[in-house]
């Protein structure tokens, strides 16, 4: 997986391949997807959250330029792959997602994916969205330290694009870093309205 779809597709930060490296994807791929857990698609977690393909994730992780120490937010990560990864690397992980899971661990908080209210006003280096979403809630920047990046694939019109926001001055500005076709979490999904 490092050499055809990490180093190969521009992941060149050797601490996150270090850290991808450590840590084995299929402990967290689903026992029925397990033989696809390094394969260039979206495969199911043991927790039934769909994981992003290693190449979409490794490139978002690089783009979130994590340093040990950091906090860092992964919104929608109960499938726990992209916590471990980023433990690994040194970061401080917490995990929101909207399930209530007993067993995803200390690091986890079941709460509103919208909001993010359950983190109250803790902020953060950087906020890593393990999914497509359809759009970027507001309040997600309000949750960011000075200088700290918002990594997410937004997916408009069935086109995903991997973009990196960085909070300055207490602005948003963003710059799209590559083309993906990730698995979607519904619970940021846009209301389908009724056209003739």
């Amino acid at each position: 997986m490092i050499e055809s779809q990490i180093r190969t597709n521009d992941v060149s930060d050797l601490n996150l391949i270090g850290a991808i490296n450590a840590v084995k994807r299929e402990d967290f791929v689903d026992p029925s997807d397990v033989s696809f857990a390094y394969a260039e698609v979206a495969v199911k977690s043991k927790n039934g959250r769909l994981l992003l393909k290693p190449r979409d994730f490794a490139k978002l992780a690089q783009a979130a330029k994590l340093k040990i120490g950091d906090e860092v937010l992964i919104v929608g990560g109960l499938g726990g792959y992209s916590c471990a990864v980023f433990s690994a690397l040194g970061a401080n992980a917490t995990v929101l997602d909207s399930s209530n899971n007993q067993s995803a661990g200390a690091n986890y908080i079941a709460g509103n994916l919208l909001t993010l209210s359950e983190v109250g006003e803790k902020a953060f280096d950087a906020i890593f969205v393990d999914g497509g979403v359809e759009y970027v809630p507001t309040k997600w920047g309000d949750r960011l330290k000075e200088n700290g990046r918002l990594c997410v694939i937004v997916v408009a019109n069935g086109i995903g694009e991997a973009k990196v926001f960085v909070k300055s001055k207490g602005q948003l500005s963003s710059r799209t870093i590559f083309d993906a076709q990730p698995p979607i979490l519904t619970e940021l999904s846009v209301a389908k309205e009724f056209v003739f």
